[in-house]
């Protein structure tokens, strides 16, 4: 089944790659992403390639609902956010509301695609990667979680991929996966090279798809 879109949150590592990966291959990208994100100019090179969407009040308090719905018990409601903040990133300096639209960015896409792939480099995961997986548990959509290491058989890896995206009839994929400031992100630059490589195989054999139809 032809891919009809790339979503991805924009965060160096896995989402860029993977935008990078389908725009070579002439799949659409979009996603949504935290709010600011295009003013910080870390993204310019995607402005007005793609179909994206800032977080709002509306998805901010979608992570407050489930934040409440997760504590299960009557603690404030600030309480139960930190709670639920502190799930996904319990080492983080970062301010709340920031880590608030990271939460907000990863749960919007995982509703707007029809699955979601998720691609790390072994070891449990964690951060926005761990809310990618529990977020597409809540929404009940389709997940693949691929591991990629130095000496993976890219070829199987793609067949696999390509095995999940027609058996669960996937036309917008989500993709995600470590930024490239986590610890389990060593070399970056090799990193993103072997991520941007799986996915050019992937989308380039979606590509052929749309061609024969």
């Amino acid at each position: 089944m032809p891919i009809e879109r790339v979503l991805t949150g924009g965060q160096d590592g896995v989402d860029k790659a993977a935008w990078d990966a389908a725009l070579a291959c002439g799949v659409p990208i979009g996603g949504t992403v935290p709010a600011g994100y295009w003013t910080k100019g870390e993204a310019s090179r995607y402005e007005g390639k793609g179909i994206f969407r800032e977080t709002n009040d509306a998805d901010r308090r979608v992570i407050r609902d489930l934040a409440a719905l997760w504590s299960g018990d009557d603690c404030a409601p600030n309480i139960a956010l930190q709670r639920f903040l502190d799930r996904f990133y319990p080492q983080s300096t970062e301010p709340s509301d920031s880590l608030l639209d990271r939460l907000a960015r990863t749960y919007r896409n995982v509703a707007d695609a029809d699955g979601t792939l998720i691609v790390h480099f072994g070891g449990p995961l964690t951060e926005g990667t761990r809310a990618t997986f529990d977020f597409t548990n809540v929404r009940g959509k389709s997940l693949l979680v691929i591991e990629l290491g130095r000496s993976s058989d890219v070829a199987a890896l793609v067949a696999r991929a390509r095995t999940f995206i027609d058996d669960a009839g996937i036309r917008v994929l989500n993709v995600a996966g470590p930024c490239a400031g986590c610890d389990t992100v060593a070399d970056r630059s090799a990193v993103a090279g072997r991520v941007r490589h799986l996915l050019t195989e992937l989308f380039g054999s979606s590509r052929l798809d749309r061609r024969a139809r």
